[in-house]
């Protein structure tokens, strides 16, 4: 009987929109906000209207409530209306009776409303395109305003010389007072197209201010002939959590993941906030079953400010901010994380008291975990080996020490760098420091001896290391530039430094490079004309694009922000796949490519 149902809801929905007009009723609620339309949302509305409509007053979308009857006839409690007639005023009390178009499938619960005749006129009429003469007057509030009608019939006007009556307004202001006085002038119909299609020009990427009227035309017919793909067919095993994120909360969480079960694991890192994320600082996605994700809560304990944590043999192991080292054993029956120690790292008086050390930065490995700590009173660091699986000490060495003997004029204000480590499976601990002005790449070994260094660059400041059998690669993805530095193993001399501008790029988004055993990738963020969206780019060793594959895709709403945009978190490979996780408003988003 369900499927009998849900047949017949189907086939009712696509009968609905098959007619391309549908008539709803509902309320603009007063607290329901307004969605800034973006510039893919008029650059659509502009195509499904062949050039011919006025764009919403005030540039805002209004969520409307359905009635009962119309939610379920439509499949949506809400939907988000734009309003090409007059401007839509929020009223609980005020029930709406409206004709809708559907804007695209990409995007089913948002409409716009259907315009009638009188909605799509100005007030000089057709008449003044087919035989423009002096008896015609166009006002120019209407020529500069945001509306966008007749575009076609302007484009064909380009070349026109022949006048009509233009209608303005003189704004002064004396010493008897201020006012306006209207004025008449004659002006070619060619000016007042040009200035006309200027907000066209606006609309759309590209400059047109100096194309000829034929130029135009081919623009015009192959804009609004443009065929809308169905984003979701760039790939199919795409996966949303909802409200993970507060808006506010920026990037909180930190991945990892567990080859042995094949789980990808993310982790609030509980800065603040705690109360928010109470009963599921942890999620964890299953690669084996794509849209299988759970949150791990039962006798689970929140671990306050974590910085790092690896997955061995499923079970978990933090590290957070104060020095202490956590594990969570997993329970494969009950299939959920068990809180069953936390202690301290053990620091030795050496290095000062321990209640003013934290810890700067972490390289973490199933068996090493390298933390660099910073008393707070003293002002020195100092490097630590840990046993990853039980969170002891092994080695202690301040890091005066171990620079003593390299290029570097250690002095105590120096600063570490921020990094991000591409691999594994090196058993070096490879940092970065500032001094001064200079920025310095620093190797060791597992026993914080055989120390090498050499002088770069500040490209090093969050770039990702790479540390190979012959090299130390450094790769920097800042915004559409992507950077590679590589250097000898031994950090004797830097081999090459290679560039590579990345066209349409979204924003100041960065990428993620990762390393799949032969080349380099980048999970690129895009934005394109009509949408955005992620590719993945594989790289030759000269940084050249060797192959695309396309991640994810998505039409945007709303004027970016930071709250709306997409923020590429963590990506990794398991089972031959890879696996891009990234922010996109309060949702953590994960897409599997094959």
């Amino acid at each position: 009987m369900k499927v009998l149902i849900f047949t017949v809801f189907m086939i009712l929905s696509k009968l609905v929109f098959a007619q391309n007009t549908i008539t709803v009723s509902g309320v603009f609620k007063e607290n329901y906000r307004a969605v800034r339309l973006s510039n893919e949302v008029n650059r659509l509305l502009f195509i499904k209207t062949k050039g011919h409509l006025k764009l919403p007053e005030y540039g805002n979308g209004y969520f409307l409530n359905l009635t009962k009857e119309d939610a379920a006839r439509v499949g949506f409690d809400d939907i988000l209306v734009i309003p090409l007639r007059s401007e839509i005023y929020q009223s609980d009390k005020n029930l709406v009776k409206l004709d809708l178009v559907q804007l695209s499938e990409n995007e089913p619960s948002v409409f716009y409303t259907k315009q009638s005749k009188a909605d799509s006129e100005a007030t000089y009429g057709t008449k003044i395109f087919e035989n423009p003469s002096l008896k015609d007057t166009v006002d120019w509030n209407e020529i500069t305003q945001a509306d966008l009608l007749y575009t076609k019939q302007w484009i064909d006007n380009l070349d026109n010389e022949k006048q009509v009556m233009l209608k303005s307004y003189i704004l002064y202001d004396t010493d008897k007072g201020s006012g306006s006085s209207v004025q008449f002038s004659k002006i070619m119909m060619k000016e007042l197209a040009k200035e006309r299609l200027h907000r066209v020009n606006n609309l759309f990427t590209g400059d047109r201010r100096e194309w000829t009227k034929k130029q135009w035309q081919v623009w015009f017919q192959k804009t609004i002939n443009y065929q809308e793909p169905t984003l979701k067919d760039c790939n199919p095993n795409q996966h949303s959590i909802s409200q993970i994120y507060k808006y506010n909360d920026g990037n909180t969480m930190i991945f990892g993941t567990d080859h042995s079960s094949g789980k990808i694991i993310g982790a609030q890192m509980l800065s603040y906030n705690v109360d928010r994320y109470q009963g599921r600082q942890m999620v964890v996605i299953d690669s084996s079953k794509d849209a299988k994700y759970d949150y791990y809560t039962g006798l689970q304990k929140q671990v306050y400010n974590i910085r790092a944590f690896e997955s061995v043999d499923k079970n978990l192991y933090f590290f957070d901010y104060y020095g202490n080292w956590s594990f969570f054993e997993f329970y494969t029956v009950e299939n959920h994380y068990v809180f069953k120690a936390k202690k301290e790292i053990s620091i030795p008086e050496s290095a000062g008291r321990r209640a003013d050390s934290y810890v700067e930065q972490l390289q973490t490995s199933e068996k090493l975990t390298y933390a660099i700590t910073k008393n707070d009173k003293t002002k020195e660091f100092y490097a630590l080996v840990l046993k990853t699986q039980t969170g002891e000490n092994l080695i202690t060495r301040s890091l005066k020490d171990i620079l003593g003997n390299t290029a570097i004029n250690y002095r105590k204000n120096f600063e570490l760098v921020d990094l991000k480590y591409g691999l594994k499976s090196s058993n070096d601990f490879v940092f970065g420091i500032k001094q001064g002005d200079e920025y310095y790449l620093v190797k060791t070994d597992e026993k914080l001896e055989n120390v090498k260094c050499i002088k770069t660059t500040k490209a090093l400041r969050h770039s990702t290391l790479f540390v190979h059998d012959k090299t130390i690669d450094l790769l920097k993805s800042d915004h559409n530039n992507l950077l590679k530095i590589s250097f000898d193993k031994g950090l004797t001399k830097q081999l090459s430094e290679q560039h590579k501008s990345i066209e349409n790029w979204y924003y100041d988004e960065d990428g993620l490079v990762v390393y799949d055993g032969s080349n380099y990738k980048l999970f690129a963020p895009l934005k394109l004309e009509q949408h955005s969206g992620i590719e993945l780019l594989t790289l030759s060793s000269d940084l050249e694009i060797t192959n695309k594959q396309c991640v994810y895709q998505f039409l945007p709403l709303e004027v970016p922000e930071y709250t709306n945009m997409m923020h590429l978190q963590y990506a990794a490979k398991v089972n031959n796949n890879w696996w891009l996780l990234f922010r996109q408003e309060s949702s953590l988003k994960y897409v599997k490519i094959n």
